[in-house]
């Protein structure tokens, strides 16, 4: 008996020691709680991908997909000088990235957006290894120029802060000077919005708004 009790005490104490990687903050992630448009001066297109066209050395992705619904794919930094490997082919960059998605449907790096006015807000999970955060959110601010192009201003995070506090404000925010360039480049394929993790979470089901069902 007394041996049941020391392994049930151990199994609960591994449990709890590993509980920790297993969360996912969401608390600030509200954007699919709205409508995705509002007061909206430019439309954006969904019919392709955004690609990096320009930036400075620290810029936040290499692409970004925006679906109808208002949900977001935002993939991890890239490579270096990642403008020009794709707009110097982007016939077979953007082939060799179709190939790559259908083999490895990815849950990870979804989020949702909003537009006001020529404003477009995004907010976006980062995927963690061995930490004890599993997801964190990150937002990022951008000016829509015109269907075909958007320009980042601004990305807030706090995690990124606390790392690299000489970077971010006081308010967990990095500026982008000059603002990235991200302009449109026309696809019949992009990742399956429908793998993202959080869609059958409890707190988004209830939280959806109608708009982006």
């Amino acid at each position: 008996m007394i041996y049941e009790k020391r392994i049930i005490l151990v199994i609960l104490i591994v449990t709890i020691i590993n509980l920790p990687a297993c969360i996912s903050k969401h608390k600030r992630f509200n954007y699919f709680k709205e409508v995705p448009f509002s007061k909206n001066k430019f439309r954006i297109r969904y019919d392709g991908i955004y690609f990096i066209k320009s930036s400075n050395e620290s810029y936040p992705t290499g692409y970004i997909c925006f679906y109808l619904d208002g949900s977001t794919y935002v993939p991890p930094h890239g490579v270096e000088n990642m403008a020009n490997l794709f707009w110097s082919n982007p016939k077979d960059y953007a082939e060799s990235l179709e190939k790559y998605w259908n083999k490895f449907p990815n849950k990870e790096w979804w989020g949702s957006y909003k537009i006001i006015n020529d404003s477009i807000y995004i907010q976006y999970f980062y995927k963690f290894n061995q930490t004890t955060v599993k997801r964190d959110l990150v937002e990022l601010r951008g000016v829509i120029t015109n269907d075909s192009t958007i320009m980042l201003v601004e990305k807030q995070c706090g995690w990124c802060q606390s790392m690299s506090p000489t970077i971010y404000n006081e308010n967990a925010v990095k500026k982008f000077t000059p603002p990235v360039e991200y302009k449109f480049y026309p696809t019949d394929f992009k990742p399956d919005s429908s793998k993202a993790w959080f869609l059958k979470k409890r707190w988004y089901k209830k939280g959806l708004h109608e708009s982006r069902k």
